[in-house]
């Protein structure tokens, strides 16, 4: 079920994308699970506002950078990175498939490893 807060923070997003529309601001968007099914469409949506996307993934070598798309791995020293605008973090395990205890076991630990390591990397 939605509540207030589900809609105040749809209302800050809203805002927020007409405030860097209006000024037509490149953002530099730090992206984790970018490869996957969301993030797909989210890197689509995110080029055509010119924004650059830096995609970690566990295989960067599987994918050719572009102008607005950088492909990194886990271990990549993010220092070098311009200043980051926006942290998305999909990552981990797949959500498709049965919903056994066992899958939901491995999506949430996925999940929880993966946004400790968000977190680490952010602290950089």
């Amino acid at each position: 079920m939605l509540d207030k807060a589900h809609f105040d923070s749809i209302d800050k997003l809203a805002y927020a994308e007409e405030k860097y529309s209006l000024e037509e601001k490149q953002m530099n968007i730090l992206l984790f699970g970018g490869t996957g099914f969301v993030g797909t469409n989210i890197v689509k949506a995110l080029q055509t506002r010119k924004n650059h996307v830096y995609i970690v993934t566990r295989s960067p070598n599987k994918y050719n950078n572009t102008s607005h798309i950088t492909y990194l791995s886990y271990e990549h020293n993010f220092y070098k990175l311009p200043t980051i605008d926006a942290v998305i973090n999909l990552a981990g395990e797949s959500l498709f498939g049965y919903w056994t205890k066992k899958k939901k076991d491995r999506i949430l630990h996925s999940r929880l490893e993966t946004t400790e390591r968000v977190i680490e990397i952010i602290q950089q």
